[in-house]
């Protein structure tokens, strides 16, 4: 079960996407596949939070994909093998149903979202994204340029 807060802050960031892409996350419950990854991974409410976050801030581009096994390591405090299997399980189960949905929406998947996850940095596609703002307690919207609440420096409780 996640915060009202943190359902607020999808929303925040889902609005601020293009029409295809609100599409594309609205036609299937990706969170509620986050959470039952987070469930067979026995991560505590904390860190399923903060798995969540993790997860829709780097389908979103508002952090480096390239950053998702490290910030799993360092935010959420798994271990390194822990972190790679939660990234194949969200790049199976996640992203290659948004890639599938994508194309549905739009007819071919825009290569930013082709190949993500594959078991960590060293693997994964050299893509433009746009990670955090320098500042704490916000963190720069990709799309609109507008900020929004950071999880890492402000509580989603």
């Amino acid at each position: 079960m996640i915060s009202e807060k943190l359902k607020t802050l999808i929303n925040e960031y889902k609005a601020a996407l293009p029409e295809h892409l609100v599409d594309t996350f609205d036609a299937f419950d990706w969170v509620g596949i986050t959470l039952e990854i987070a469930a067979k991974y026995r991560l505590t409410p904390k860190q399923e939070e903060l798995f969540i976050s993790e997860t829709m801030m780097m389908l979103f581009e508002i952090t480096d994909p390239t950053l998702f096994k490290i910030n799993l390591v360092n935010h959420i405090g798994v271990s390194e093998m822990i972190a790679h299997n939660i990234i194949m399980d969200v790049n199976t189960r996640v992203v290659t149903r948004l890639q599938t949905e994508l194309e549905r929406v739009v007819g071919d998947a825009p290569e930013i979202l082709a190949g993500l996850l594959f078991g960590g940095q060293d693997s994964v596609p050299d893509v433009q994204v746009h990670p955090y703002s320098a500042g704490a307690g916000t963190v720069n919207q990709s799309v609109t340029g507008n900020t929004v609440p950071d999880p890492y420096h402000e509580d989603i409780d």
